[in-house]
């Protein structure tokens, strides 16, 4: 079963292009969801060196908060991701392994920070998406609300995401995603033939 890793930065379009990969019959593993789990489960972790006021009143983070003091401080999101990152890969490689005799596809990792997680290493491709930082705001703005500054701060936060820092020894298909959504899911079609035709 083929692995594809799809990452980059935050309102890239990772989200459409994987709801678009699921779709073709690919199975499309959230990775920063899983996070969101995993986080619910280590709250006393995480309440206990980052503060017991991310704890909302039904006993789970408030990803807010904890948001707001990570994507400013990177030593503090350095303490957060030494938690969350090898949960999340021990995750996704049982995923993976309970997943093989599946009729799926292929496995789709959607995680924004694919390499800094050394999740690439595990995908037999990967692809990466980019767009202008501009255009991202905008979307970002749109979609979620977010201010200039929490923008920057989360963008700040991801600046190693870049193709360069892609590892392992798979084929990288890069996408600019700047047109319109028909175009980017043409960018896709093209992607899986080749991948259809590699397997």
């Amino acid at each position: 079963m083929i692995v594809i890793g799809l990452a980059g930065r935050i309102c890239s379009g990772k989200n459409l292009m994987a709801e678009y990969l699921s779709g073709l019959g690919f199975t499309v593993v959230d990775v920063d969801r899983l996070g969101h789990k995993i986080l619910d489960r280590e709250v006393d972790t995480a309440a206990a060196i980052f503060g017991s006021d991310i704890i909302k009143r039904d006993g789970g983070v408030d990803r807010k908060i904890l948001s707001q003091r990570v994507f400013s401080h990177p030593d503090i999101l350095k303490k957060l991701e030494n938690i969350l990152h090898p949960l999340m890969v021990e995750t996704c490689k049982n995923i993976i392994n309970t997943s093989l005799n599946d009729k799926s596809r292929g496995i789709v990792l959607n995680a924004a920070v694919l390499s800094r997680m050394r999740l690439d290493v595990i995908c037999d491709s990967v692809i990466f998406v980019t767009a202008p930082l501009v255009v991202r705001f905008l979307r970002a703005k749109a979609s979620r609300g977010m201010q200039l500054s929490n923008f920057l701060n989360r963008n700040r936060s991801q600046k190693d995401i870049v193709s360069k820092n892609l590892s392992g020894h798979y084929e990288i298909y890069t996408v600019r995603n700047i047109g319109s959504t028909q175009y980017l899911y043409k960018k896709l079609d093209s992607i899986v033939k080749l991948l259809d035709s590699s397997n």
